[in-house]
């Protein structure tokens, strides 16, 4: 799973930047307008928050400028008929938290506002995401919840097991923090499929 990327933006388009790690990979990202406005004002190099998507025989990758704007774009995936094009789009013309307060209160006028987005998306965006979304709090467990909630297991149940396997395990008996998320998402999955 790749959490982030950091590196130097090469060529930045409107939805699109390709981004240079140090490894001299070059990253072809699909953002939204307002990571465009986050690359154009910050120096470089830079950190993106990732999104592998998998359909078929196809991946694309997705950044962002913060972890909020990943776990809405997630929050968003969530919602049938809501593709990544269209979550992208509600990102580009809409900020985090107006989204997050425009489902919190139950309404959907401001999410009809995006192109592309009709009422009945709109509606289904805010009865499907009403009391399970929320700004998140930066850092990795709350990555590894929304990668779970992701996959579809409920929210109590991923915050319960993943603070368990948190009290059990010390990051200092891993050799990275990669691998120590590592080990706490697979035993995650493990103890929500049983």
């Amino acid at each position: 799973m790749i959490n982030s990327l950091y590196g130097v933006s090469t060529v930045v388009e409107p939805h699109r930047v390709s981004l240079r790690s140090e490894g001299g990979i070059e990253w072809d990202i699909a953002v939204s307008s307002h990571t465009i406005r986050y690359l154009e004002r910050h120096t470089q190099p830079l950190r993106l928050y990732t999104h592998l998507h998998h359909k078929d025989d196809t991946h694309q990758l997705f950044g962002f400028a913060t972890i909020q704007e990943r776990h809405l774009f997630r929050d968003l995936l969530r919602v049938n008929g809501i593709g990544p094009r269209h979550a992208i789009q509600i990102l580009s013309h809409l900020e985090v938290a107006q989204i997050v307060e425009e489902i919190a209160q139950g309404n959907y006028q401001l999410l009809r506002s995006v192109p592309g987005i009709g009422e009945k998306s709109a509606q289904r965006i805010v009865l499907t995401l009403k009391g399970s979304v929320a700004l998140h709090e930066e850092g990795p467990v709350s990555d590894i919840e929304q990668a779970l909630i992701g996959m579809g297991y409920q929210r109590a149940a991923v915050q319960r097991v993943v603070g368990h396997i948190m009290g059990t395990l010390r990051m200092q008996d891993y050799k990275s923090q990669t691998d120590y998320e590592s080990e706490i998402m697979r035993r995650a999955v493990q103890e929500l499929r049983s």
